[in-house]
């Protein structure tokens, strides 16, 4: 069916006013580009009521143009949505909180296990890795500043750094946070 009828006046748009200018303008340009019957079918229905004087069975026309053309642009736009949604987003972001939370622990409880060893001596750097190696308590803050650290690998391959980066730096306040509930 035709979007428009025959001859040039009137147009819907000219029947209905100015408020539905943009969109009826927008529809007949979707119609163009995808060729769909359905929506140029609702369109002409909406001239048909707009002529006989019924504006609100036109614009139930027009909207269900609208709500038809919306939900193939959805379709179509699918795949986008499933890499850029924002439940990935959310996720990541998630990931990156827990990037930064482990990260900041694990240099805390490092700390902590530093101040309860005795004194290193740098000259001798074989018995320093060995006395390191031996604490276990060091061990598990080195194991989750690592576990930091991909996390934050991670979050960074897959979302901008202008999106991660106010996240992780929010390890600051945890960090103050943390010191001053285990150190005083």
């Amino acid at each position: 069916m035709p979007v428009d009828p025959p001859g040039d006046p009137p147009q819907l748009e000219d029947l209905l006013g100015e408020p539905w200018r943009a969109q009826v303008t927008a529809l007949r340009r979707y119609v163009r580009k995808t060729r769909d019957v359905r929506v140029a079918e609702l369109l002409s229905l909406a001239f048909e009521a707009a002529a006989a004087g019924d504006a609100a069975a036109a614009g139930q026309h027009i909207a269900a143009a609208a709500l038809r053309a919306d939900l193939r642009r959805v379709q179509q736009a699918g795949r986008w949505l499933v890499r850029h949604g924002p439940d990935r987003c959310s996720a990541l972001i998630g990931l990156a909180l827990l990037a930064t939370t482990a990260y900041n622990v694990g240099l805390i409880q490092e700390k902590r296990a530093l101040g309860r060893m005795p004194a290193l001596d740098l000259r001798r750097v074989p018995h320093v890795i060995a006395s390191l190696l031996a604490d276990p308590a060091w061990l598990a803050g080195f194991a989750l500043m690592l576990l930091g650290l991909a996390c934050q690998t991670v979050v960074l391959t897959f979302e901008p750094v202008s999106v991660v980066q106010p996240v992780l730096a929010s390890g600051v306040a945890l960090v103050l946070v943390l010191r001053v509930a285990f150190f005083g």
